[in-house]
């Protein structure tokens, strides 16, 4: 069973239902991963989304830690969205279950009474990545200032 008001917290499943959320949980499949586990590699097919239940994943790109998923959090989204080579790895930190929904249940999902909110809730995700970058770059060129 799922606590519906933990998963809430999660951005991908923000301004849900408890009944909403059932029914996008129904179309995933839990997964887990032993600590130090690589969930997936830079380069692969992207067929996957993930929503980290528990534990945590670190993403890399090439030798560089760029992210740290903990619980409620999703990655792996713009590969799997964009049928695209994924951009970075994930490796579990330690163990980790996650729920992942592949390429079919996202197509499903997508057609889903769901659709909007979750594309929306997609969007808040990809926004907050894009302002830690934009954090990072700005904090790089400030440093490389002095």
């Amino acid at each position: 069973m799922y606590d519906f008001e933990r998963l809430r917290r999660a951005r991908i499943f923000r301004d849900y239902s408890n009944e909403e959320i059932d029914a996008v949980l129904k179309l995933g499949t839990q997964q887990h991963f032993e600590g130090g586990v690589e969930i997936f590699r830079e380069g692969e097919p992207g067929r996957y989304l993930y929503v980290v239940l528990e534990g945590v994943v670190s993403i890399r790109c090439g030798d560089k830690h760029i992210a740290k998923c903990k619980e409620y959090e999703a990655f792996g989204e713009m590969a799997t969205l964009h049928q695209r080579p994924r951009s970075a790895t994930a490796r579990a930190v330690t163990p980790v279950r996650a729920l992942a929904f592949g390429e079919e249940e996202v197509a499903r999902l997508l057609e889903s009474p769901q659709a909007i909110q979750f594309l929306l809730n997609i969007i808040e995700v990809l926004s907050a990545r894009l302002e830690m970058g934009n954090a990072w770059i700005a904090d790089s060129i400030e440093s490389q200032r002095r």
